[in-house]
């Protein structure tokens, strides 16, 4: 590979249309206006105008890696007509922030594509001739007609054997690609435009670009990984300061968007303080934008405020025409402000930002400064004057057609209502906003996939809680049941899944191909509308538009009317009533969902002959709740050194007061207000809520008189859902295999460092001993022999369908809240099976699969969503149940309990994995040995008990 950072000069003056194509290319990915946002906004960097006045284009001309990932659902809104308008050297102010144009006209431009030379005729390009077609039509969004005509330059280009213009084309391919949804495409586009480079070892500037392209197609892929590589690799080869400092802007932007803060914190620090030293006062000013939004995040508010003090006195000393950049520093402290409840400098700060606006007027930052105007009002108790923001904020989005915007001002209005005692006006609020939610993907810029989880979540409790208060207790519990798949939902939109039914797989890209279809057709239309583009342009982008909204309902129903909801969560969030739900409940089984409220808590009891029951704990409120789990799981995790220094002869030993009364103490809060109705049941399903996920509720209990504690899995077998909807799906059930049979792998030769894996010391003699359960109906892989490729071998057999009815892997299981999908068994070497590749296996004959050795640990920010994707992706490969630890358990009661569990399986006249499961543990809870919770409390049993 030729360096990067390599001059291009003389090589540049000899192709000039495949300088300005490659600057066009980068440009339309890289060099986007950034939407303003209530969430203060983050800033992209951007090329200077003079840097397109030069004949001979340096590498670093279109090294704009600049936008945050917030941004890239905009990159494809920036149409090339913007990129053809003669402009002064100024941002333009109707953009609203530096939107950096070229200086050449459009005519300029289209001679030199065309491969005319000014000064006279030229020969025909062919080459350039279909290239310039194809901007035409991407100009007029006729985006099928645009690929076809590149696809002939692209043809034209190899029949001259011209490597390095068939790369460029490639690399326009791959951008109207991602207009269409087509991201696999894209990606395929942008790759061949690297390689075609690379073997040909020229074209520095060219191969810059490409790799930038590639890096946004992989972040709309959900490849964060691979878009971090990418920007990683440009800053390593590049001798170029401010490139350097760009790269690490941006890639602190990615690591921000994916919850790596300490990371994202460092590369920020970094670009901000090489950005002092470059004397560039708008680059210093937007690094430090950027890193005082994530100081504030992480708590320092008085830091973040000194930061953007200073971002603004900078940006105050730049021209007059970039008062935007002035007025997104005002939004971003305000935003800060607003989040510290700090209402009256927030309201200042807005109103310097509105005054700003004014004078360079600027349809996407005025309603965000009303909007926030609304908040602050609302702060201060000036609700006439909030209502009236509102009010404003609403007419402005909806005439740019910035629905992001709507659902967020519909919450904070939603918000106002209950506050004010109108609970009709906060429901129709929220409704409005969940149906926003339900339609499109879109987030405000600066909103991270995190945030915008956060900010969706809020919206459906404030609606279930203000459901409650009028006593609609089942239009409650569906929404509540929806937030739930709405979690799931966002966790699974960046994963694209192989399945082992390729016509599912198929329909399924089909769905997600509109779903990216749409979403870049929405920011399109709002990037035309707000720059003001001819009302044919509009017409065509909101006729593709109603087009994709109009046939996505028939793919999606069509998918499952095949699959039911089984595959629902890819493409949408799959609703759930309480009739639907009764109706998959046996008799005397008792479903139990939990909903904590800063207030009370909350129960839900549905049971097949009895009518939604619902009942509160006004006791109980949701930051004691969560002290109070968090206190059971150090009592209950923190057991180190001699096992028999963990021994309970008597719960009433004053040694175990703390843990005792914190069991109890749980017990009284979740189980005693309903234990009327468990007494009654034969088994209980729970299905958790928030951290709720991470506590053994089969292990809380009451103590007798002597002070011995009774728990409820001495009453009642116990299984739980992560959602009620997965009950549906694992019910979906095909006929087992004759005869039981068992698959176990134990203790592979795992060589792990991050995170550095703890030896199992005991797992092959767990599989062992569970193999001579089974006898000659068990084939098991320990030690050296399992590997990543025999457990593929199992798996992937060549009949299809897995042939045991039991699996158990005793290896370890890290379980990742933030990427379920990236959530990973370790295997031999540093081999992984990750969560995402589970799909890909025909799991139907089997009953059961057993992770006896996972990682979980306490997740505050998306509590549960690991669980959530861990029984999603086993039950996408139609496995309808898995048992897994809630933390990680001393491998010989782990040997003790696995033994005891599948020897009772076996046994079993009538398969019942839960009273299996509840024999196991109990015969651990009896004995003194083993009866402290550590031992035997963690493990439990997701999905169908039967």
């Amino acid at each position: 590979m030729q360096p990067i950072g390599r001059g291009s000069g003389a090589y540049a003056a000899e192709r000039p249309w495949t300088i300005w194509l490659s600057g066009l290319l980068f440009l339309v990915s890289m060099t986007i206006t950034t939407l303003a946002s209530g969430q203060g906004r983050s800033v992209p960097q951007s090329v200077a105008p003079s840097d397109f006045m030069r004949k001979s284009v340096a590498p670093s001309d279109f090294t704009d890696m600049s936008v945050a990932p917030s941004d890239f659902p905009m990159m494809m809104d920036v149409a090339p007509s913007d990129f053809f308008r003669p402009q002064p050297p100024v941002s333009d102010p109707q953009q609203g922030l530096q939107d950096f144009l070229p200086l050449r006209s459009a005519e300029e431009y289209q001679g030199v594509w065309r491969g005319l030379d000014l000064r006279g005729p030229a020969p025909a390009d062919f080459v350039a001739i279909h290239a310039n077609r194809a901007v035409e039509l991407y100009r007029t969004a006729n985006f099928d007609e645009a690929r076809r005509e590149i696809q002939e330059a692209i043809h034209k280009a190899r029949d001259q054997k011209d490597t390095v213009r068939s790369a460029v084309a490639y690399d326009f391919r791959g951008l109207i690609e991602r207009m269409q949804g087509r991201l696999t495409d894209a990606i395929d586009s942008h790759s061949k435009a690297v390689e075609l480079l690379e073997e040909k070892g020229d074209g520095a500037a060219d191969l810059l670009n490409a790799k930038g392209n590639l890096a946004i197609a992989c972040y709309y892929y959900g490849a964060y990984q691979k878009a971090l590589t990418l920007l990683t690799e440009i800053q390593e080869v590049t001798t170029d300061p401010i490139i350097q400092i760009r790269v690490l802007n941006n890639r602190g932007l990615i690591y921000q968007e994916i919850g790596r803060l300490e990371q994202a914190q460092k590369d920020f620090a970094f670009a901000a303080l090489a950005a002092e030293g470059s004397k560039d006062d708008q680059l210093r000013a937007e690094c430090l934008n950027n890193l005082a939004r994530l100081t504030a995040v992480r708590g320092k508010v008085e830091e973040a405020i000194q930061m953007l003090g200073e971002a603004r006195r900078l940006a105050r000393g730049l021209p007059r025409m970039s008062k935007p950049l002035e007025a997104n520093v005002l939004d971003s402290w305000a935003y800060v402000l607003l989040e510290a409840g700090r209402y009256e400098p927030a309201l200042a700060k807005l109103n310097e930002a509105l005054a700003l606006e004014e004078k360079a007027p600027s349809p996407l930052i005025k309603p965000v400064i009303h909007l926030n105007r609304g908040r602050a009002l609302s702060g201060l108790g000036r609700t006439a004057e909030a209502f009236e923001e509102f009010q404003k904020t609403e007419r402005l989005s909806q005439e740019i057609g910035l629905e992001a915007l709507q659902r967020q001002l519909l919450s904070y209005r939603g918000d106002l209502h209950r506050r004010l005692g109108r609970l009709d006006e906060a429901i129709k609020d929220y409704k409005s906003a969940i149906d926003i939610v339900r339609s499109t993907r879109e987030r405000l810029t600066g909103e991270t996939e995190k945030e915008f989880r956060t900010t969706t979540q809020r919206i459906y409790r404030s609606l279930v809680e203000s459901l409650i208060a009028q006593e609609k207790f089942e239009e409650a519990f569906a929404y509540l049941e929806e937030s739930k798949l709405k979690v799931l939902q966002d966790s699974l939109r960046r994963v694209h899944p192989r399945l082992q039914d390729l016509d599912a797989q198929k329909r399924i890209e089909e769905a997600r191909g509109m779903l990216d279809r749409e979403e870049a057709l929405r920011q399109r239309l709002l990037r035309e509308r707000a720059a003001g583009a001819p009302g044919e342009v509009i017409e065509k982008v909101e006729s593709q538009l109603k087009e994709v909204k109009r046939n996505f309902p028939g793919v999606v129903a069509d998918l499952k009317k095949r699959y039911g909801n089984r595959y629902a969560s890819y493409v949408g969030i799959p609703t759930s009533t309480f009739a639907r739900l009764k109706d998959l409940l046996p008799p005397g089984t008792l479903l139990v969902e939990f909903l904590p409220t800063p207030d009370f808590l909350i129960f839900f009891l549905v049971s097949r002959d009895n009518d939604l029951e619902w009942r509160r704990n006004d006791e109980v409120k949701e930051a004691d709740l969560n002290g109070a789990i968090q206190q059971y799981r150090a009592l209950v995790e923190n057991v180190r050194g001699v096992r028999s220094s963990w021994r309970i002869d008597s719960w009433s030993d004053p040694t175990w007061k703390e843990l005792r009364e914190a069991t109890v103490r749980l017990y009284l809060a979740l189980i005693e207000p309903i234990s009327d109705r468990i007494s009654k049941a034969e088994r209980v399903i729970f299905v958790p809520a928030g951290i709720l996920y991470y506590l053994p509720i089969h292990a809380l209990g009451k103590a007798d008189e002597e002070g011995e504690i009774q728990y409820l899995i001495d009453q009642k077998p116990v299984v739980y859902l992560t959602n009620s909807e997965l009950l549906s799906i694992v019910t979906e059930r095909t006929t087992l295999l004759e005869g039981k049979s068992l698959f176990a792998l134990g203790n592979p030769p795992f060589e792990h460092t991050e995170p550095l894996l703890d030896p199992l010391k005991n797992a092959e003699e767990e599989v062992n001993a569970v193999k001579r359960v089974f006898g000659e109906k068990a084939f098991t892989l320990v030690g050296q022999k399992a590997t990543r490729q025999a457990l593929l071998d199992i798996l992937r057999p060549p009949a299809g369908r897995v042939g045991f009815e039991f699996i158990l892997l005793a290896t370890h299981a890290i379980l990742d809240p933030q990427s379920p999908a990236d959530s990973w068994l370790a295997l031999d070497g540093t081999n992984k099976l990750t969560a995402q590749e589970v799909p890909n296996f025909d799991l139907s004959n089997v009953s059961l699969v057993t992770l006896s050795a996972c990682q979980t640990a306490v997740e505050s920010d998306s509590p549960g969503n690991e669980l959530m994707g861990l029984a999603h992706f086993f039950s996408q490969a139609r496995s309808p149940s898995i048992v897994a630890s809630l933390w990680s358990v001393d491998d010989i009661s782990t040997r003790d309990l696995m033994v005891t569990f599948h020897k009772t399986m076996l046994e079993q006249k009538v398969l019942d994995k839960a009273r299996a499961l509840q024999q196991a543990q109990r015969a651990l809870a009896t004995r003194p040995e083993t009866r402290h919770p550590f031992f035997w409390a963690s493990f439990i049993l997701i999905g169908d008990w039967r």
